[in-house]
């Protein structure tokens, strides 16, 4: 798997504006914006480079965290869930739906902000349950206790791919396409004869 340069700085910046999204609103508990860059960065630039974006911003939230390192079962849990969402934007990137200005496609995108945090819920929580070494008594508690968070991430995600999302990718589409013109434009202009000959 090769990447040019410019792939490579993408998915590093990308990475690293996942991560600080991740604590941007923390004092608001449970309200992240690390899920939803992951995806931007999928339906922006494709599967492969969504999928390394969000494992990459993934690792360095499990690492690099005022909470300590996150134990094996919940890193892996983190990083190859928030992959999947990389990927996911990836593979919506690529339907027409995910270009139209309707409902529809503010509903595609709710379901599947719903869909995606529900992944990364059950999966941490199955991590946590293999770490955790509490007796199924103790897990339930917990788990219960757990639910109002649970619900505040859901319901803040769903209404950021709702609402956010598509116009974020519209935006960034737009600028990205005129800067890619812009590239071409100036390469036509560099290798015409005339231009060539008066150097």
């Amino acid at each position: 798997m090769k990447f040019s340069l410019k792939e490579v700085a993408t998915i590093g910046i990308f990475s690293a504006m996942a991560y600080a999204g991740a604590y941007l609103v923390a004092f608001i508990h449970n309200i992240e914006f690390l899920t939803g860059t992951i995806f931007l960065a999928g339906l922006l630039f494709g599967k492969k480079q969504g999928a390394l974006v969000g494992c990459l911003a993934s690792a360095l939230y499990a690492v690099f965290n005022p909470w300590g390192v996150s134990p094996l079962p919940l890193f892996v849990a983190q990083v190859a869930s928030r992959g999947v969402v990389g990927y996911a934007g990836g593979i919506l990137g690529t339907l027409e739906f995910s270009r139209q200005e309707s409902w529809r496609r503010t509903f595609y995108f709710a379901v599947t902000g719903l869909l995606l945090t529900g992944l990364y819920l059950v999966a941490a929580q199955f991590s946590y349950m293999l770490s955790s070494g509490f007796t199924f008594e103790q897990l339930k508690i917990f788990f219960t206790i757990g639910i109002p968070s649970s619900i505040l991430l859901l319901l803040g995600n769903t209404l950021q791919f709702a609402l956010a999302l598509p116009f974020l990718f519209d935006s960034l589409r737009k600028t990205l396409q005129s800067r890619v013109t812009g590239e071409q434009n100036v390469s036509q202009e560099l290798h015409r004869p005339g231009h060539e000959a008066s150097h």
